[in-house]
């Protein structure tokens, strides 16, 4: 879709450059995104907490200039979004709060009180579970995905095994008709982390449209196809759980298309100890 300047009424270029859909934009007429102000450095992922440091130099509407601030943050392992979500709260406090000097300490505070409760149902998280580390919950477009492997990918880093010498599998559950490029970005994704084994199940409705994925994923890994109809959702939560505690991978991912409640919220509950 093209966008247009609201100054100048003239075509916008636009690229976008983030996970989240935005990016930058710059018009002849001098139109353009402003500077960002905020930003996260010297990230430290460790399966129980993130660590790092967010400098900003943001404009506060209340003292109506801009101020300079940089502390550490501890941030649960919540996702990538929600550590996204983190950064635009902290801005938006930053740019609106008429003490700023408490900014750290109510930063912290907060997230001092987030924890798993907070994700909406069927979202991917990370679980311990019988000697794995379980990645698992809905990744139905390319950006979701690829921030589900990436999360997964950042636990693997800590190992302190060699990579070589560690066993990752991905259980994939594939887009549907029409939706080849949300396939194609998913297959950048699944080259990305490697696993030495792939289960693939149809994640919508045609189970035609699984095979063929699979069959694509087949040619540069190796491959398990299971057609098992969207509409026998207990056989496909069944055969997903019987993956995980048949496998002996040290880091295994679930992931992929899929309603968030009807399926991934109910596999997962197989898999959390309550």
């Amino acid at each position: 879709m093209d966008i247009y300047c609201p100054h100048c009424s003239k075509l916008i270029v636009f690229k976008k450059l983030f996970m989240c859909g935005s990016g930058t934009y710059e018009c002849e007429c001098g139109f353009k995104r402003p500077e960002l102000n905020i930003k996260i450095t010297d990230v430290d992922f460790h399966p129980d907490k993130w660590l790092f440091t967010i400098k900003g130099n943001p404009y506060n509407y209340f003292l109506e200039k801009s101020f300079e601030f940089e502390f550490d943050c501890t941030f649960p392992p919540l996702g990538l979004y929600n550590l996204y979500n983190g950064l635009a709260a902290i801005a938006t406090y930053a740019s609106f709060t008429s003490a700023p000097e408490n900014i750290e300490y109510i930063v912290n505070k907060v997230f001092k009180g987030l924890n798993n409760s907070i994700l909406p149902p069927g979202r991917f998280e990370v679980l311990n579970y019988e000697n794995k580390v379980l990645g698992i919950g809905q990744g139905d477009n390319g950006n979701a995905l690829k921030a589900n492997t990436e999360f997964l990918e950042s636990y693997i880093l800590q190992d302190s095994r060699k990579r070589q010498d560690l066993n990752i599998e991905y259980i994939y559950t594939t887009p549907d008709e029409n939706e080849e490029e949300i396939f194609e970005d998913h297959l950048s994704s699944l080259k990305s982390i490697n696993p030495s084994k792939i289960y693939v199940l149809p994640g919508r409705n045609s189970v035609t449209m699984g095979k063929e994925y699979y069959e694509l994923i087949n040619k540069d890994f190796n491959a398990e196809f299971y057609p098992i109809s969207y509409k026998n959702l207990d056989d496909r939560i069944k055969k997903v759980y019987e993956l995980v505690n048949l496998s002996n991978a040290d880091y295994i991912i679930a992931s992929g298309c899929g309603e968030e409640i009807l399926f991934w919220e109910k596999l997962k509950k197989n898999f959390i100890k309550t």
